[in-house]
């Protein structure tokens, strides 16, 4: 996992993220773009936080 620190490296991506809210009973998206740090591990898993708080687990296949 790319937090563990055996091998992490860190990236610096511009990426475009969607986190679901719910405001007054309404199902809305908070979208949010722009540079975020994203930190890679030996193992190819990547995570990062988007500007709306968002966290994302991925792999730094499924980003780069």
């Amino acid at each position: 996992m790319a937090t563990s620190g055996e091998a992490v490296t860190r990236h610096t991506l511009n990426t475009y993220c969607t986190e679901p809210v719910t405001l007054m009973g309404f199902d809305l998206a908070c979208n949010w773009s722009g540079d975020v740090d994203v930190y890679v591990d030996s193992d190819n898993s990547a995570v990062f936080t988007c500007g709306n708080g968002h966290q994302n687990v991925t792999t730094w296949d499924a980003i780069a």
